[in-house]
Formats: structure tokens, sequence, C-alpha cells
């Protein structure tokens, strides 16, 4: 008797669908990694949404050979890869490079006996976190550099207030005025 084998016309669909939403899973985080680490570095976004249409392309030309399953359960499989992937992919690389946690550990690490004396340690943190936001939000156009002050531009002006409206809503942070 062959424990693998399956009866259920139904239970066979279902598996081949997560099959299938495997494989645009793994050709999304294939294509990715080789982006990311040998060919070109573009802003993430962009990077994501391309990945995710080669991945879905890659499949479907795979996959379609196969005629295994309908054509609504193999694009409902390519659509459920593409969320989880598009997920995967806002969340982790934002947590990451948003975490001052994960920069301390890197900072700690990658010094002599993974230790760091603690005011030095706050100091390239907190250097490193502001030059790389600074420099995140002069490259998109949300912010200006003027006489050593930083200035918002229309755009920024447009995103805090929402950001203002987000905090109110939900009571996020204090909205005191510091300076």
């Amino acid at each position: 008797m062959n424990i693998f084998y399956i009866d259920n016309p139904n239970m066979k669909t279902y598996l081949l669908f997560f099959f299938y939403v495997f494989i645009f899973i793994f050709l999304f985080s294939l294509l990715h990694f080789i982006h990311l680490n040998f060919f070109f570095y573009i802003h993430i976004a962009p990077l994501i949404v391309i990945d995710i249409m080669l991945a879905i392309t890659l499949g479907y030309v795979i996959l379609l050979r196969k005629k295994t399953i309908s054509y609504f359960s193999l694009f409902v499989s390519a659509l459920t890869a593409s969320l989880i992937s598009l997920i995967y992919a806002i969340v982790v690389p934002i947590m990451v490079d948003r975490s001052l946690t994960v920069d301390m550990f890197l900072q700690m690490y990658n010094s002599k006996n993974h230790s760091i004396k603690l005011a030095k340690l706050k100091e390239i943190v907190l250097e490193n976190g502001m030059n790389i936001r600074i420099s995140e939000q002069l490259d998109s156009g949300v912010i200006i550099l003027k006489n050593d002050e930083v200035k918002l531009t229309p755009k920024g002006l447009m995103i805090a207030k929402l950001f203002h409206i987000n905090n109110k809503l939900l009571n996020i942070r204090s909205l005191k005025q510091n300076f």
C-alpha cells in the first residue's frame, strides 16, 4: 500500500494548488535573490514588482505545460503566491532596514569580541540611522537641506499630513512640539 496515494480528486486539486503556490514563491525567491546579489540594485519597490511579474510569467510557462489544474486555479495560485511574496518583500526588508535593534546587533556582531561600550553604541546606531534616513528622504524628494536646516517639500508636507492624521486617529505617538 502506497501511503502517498491520494484517491480523492478534490484532495489532488488542493495539493496541486499548494504545490503551484510553492513553485511561484520559489521562483520569486530565486529571482529576487539573484537580482539583489548579482545584477543590479534599484529601489526595492520596483524590484519586487519586477520579480513577482517574472516569477508569474516563468511559472505560467513551466506550469501550463502540465495542464493538470484549471486555468482559474493556476491564476489563483499565482495570485496567492504574489500576495505572499509581496507581504514578505514589504515586511522583511523594512523591518530589517528600519530597526535600530538590528543595527545595534550588527554593530556588536562586527566589533571585536562582539561588544561595544554603551555610549559608543548609541553614537554609532543613532548616527547611522540618521544618515540613512536623511539620505533616503533627500533622494525621494520629501525633504531638502537648507542652511543646516531640514525642511519639508510640498510632497513631504502631504506625507507628513497623512502621518499626522494617522497618528491622531491611532494615538501612536505624542504629538507634542519639541522644537
